[in-house]
């Protein structure tokens, strides 16, 4: 049996509570990776968001337990994702190439990317989260609120 995969990350990392909330238990693998974009952290909203760029962000590959049509529309709920090219969508639901860091394959996989021309967006409150690791900066508390 295949199991499905999507890559992750900000809080729907391992040890994020959005994680416990929505992950926990449904998870069979977790694998380190990245995708190519540019990373922020919200201010404004206190999670991150996943741009076009072309850094390497790091998460996490998270091969679930569940079909997709388990977890998906809870994920979507949490991500703002109201369906395809919907302009009021806070995250698109895409297909990027992420790579397997301990693979080192590159695989397509589903990835909530944030949608700069949702006319709600507030680029202002966006702050850079330079190396790419969203865990690694909340964790060093690189911003101020």
């Amino acid at each position: 049996m295949n199991f499905p995969k999507i890559f992750v990350y900000g809080s729907l990392r391992k040890g994020f509570h959005n994680y416990q909330r929505y992950l926990a238990g449904k998870v069979k693998k977790i694998e380190p990776g990245y995708v190519q974009g540019t990373l922020y952290f919200l201010k404004n909203k206190g999670y991150p968001a996943l741009c076009y760029g072309h850094n390497q962000i790091i998460g996490e590959i998270l091969t679930l337990n569940l079909p997709l049509t388990k977890i998906l529309p809870d994920l979507d709920k949490l991500e703002g994702f109201i369906s395809k090219n919907h302009p009021l969508n806070e995250y698109n639901r895409e297909e990027r190439l992420v790579f397997n860091m301990e693979t080192h394959q590159t695989e397509s996989l589903l990835v909530y990317v944030f949608n700069e021309s949702n006319p709600n967006c507030d680029l202002k409150s966006m702050i850079p989260i330079h190396d790419g690791d969203f865990s690694k900066f909340i964790n060093e508390k690189s911003f101020t609120a």
